[in-house]
């Protein structure tokens, strides 16, 4: 997923994001944190599935100490890209690693799909435990 958010900014520009994801790697983690430091991604939340902690516990430690998170019982992949000029919505089978199988998803420009999926992101985020 990461991969493809990163293509999208580079079409788009420096953005905020918001993306849930089931697993998460430190590969990822590092280029997320890379592209922050370079301005390209202006701010970003993860909400992560609960048993990243257990499961993966080094980029789960990764991402406690660089970056604003939430855990919550999710398998949904969805990302939102936003900045003055893009509203997109990412919705994928591709969790946040550097996985090599094929996976699928679509990419939305539609306000209208931005909109929804980030308040669903929102509230999940809200709800979500640290």
């Amino acid at each position: 997923m990461m991969r493809l958010i990163f293509w999208i900014m580079e079409q788009t520009g420096p953005a905020e994001i918001i993306l849930s994801t089931y697993s998460i790697s430190p590969k990822t983690l590092q280029g997320v944190i890379n592209r922050r430091e370079k301005g390209i991604i202006k701010d970003i939340r993860f909400i992560v599935d609960n048993r990243v902690r257990s499961l993966s516990p080094k980029p789960f430690d990764l991402l406690v100490a660089n970056f604003d998170y939430r855990c919550i019982s999710i398998h949904a992949k969805v990302a939102c890209i936003w900045n003055e000029a893009w509203k997109i919505s990412v919705v994928s089978s591709q969790n946040a690693t550097d996985n090599p199988k094929m996976e699928r998803g679509t990419i939305h420009t539609s306000p209208a799909v931005f909109e929804f999926d980030k308040q669903i992101l929102d509230d999940a985020f809200k709800s979500g435990t640290t």
